[in-house]
């Protein structure tokens, strides 16, 4: 089993994730960081990718995606939050004890 990321390391995954993005300057990851803690890399890897196809989508619904000098406003922390709310973690508590039990259990490793 991975263990789910500490604070540093999902900071560290947001970095990375959001370097090509367009943020708000008003974005703070550290904030985002510890909100999205119990979540997995993977997870966060795709709350990312759904805020950026958020603002995409947006410039699409409002008729302006043709212009080619229009572009999709900045990611907000609003953005991360929305998603964060609809969104559950895909590893539970449960699956971890049954992991760190299964490996107490077995001594496997």
């Amino acid at each position: 089993m991975v263990p789910l990321p500490d604070h540093a390391a999902r900071l560290n995954m947001l970095k990375l994730y959001t370097e090509h993005l367009n943020l708000s300057s008003k974005v703070d990851l550290d904030e985002f960081a510890r909100l999205a803690g119990g979540f997995s890399g993977s997870d966060i890897r795709d709350i990312c990718q759904s805020a950026h196809l958020r603002v995409i989508g947006e410039l699409f619904d409002s008729g302006k995606a043709s212009d080619k000098d229009a572009k999709p406003r900045p990611i907000t922390m609003d953005d991360f939050k929305g998603i964060l709310e609809d969104r559950k973690p895909s590893v539970s508590p449960r699956v971890i004890s049954t992991y760190n039990e299964w490996s107490e259990a077995f001594k496997a490793l």
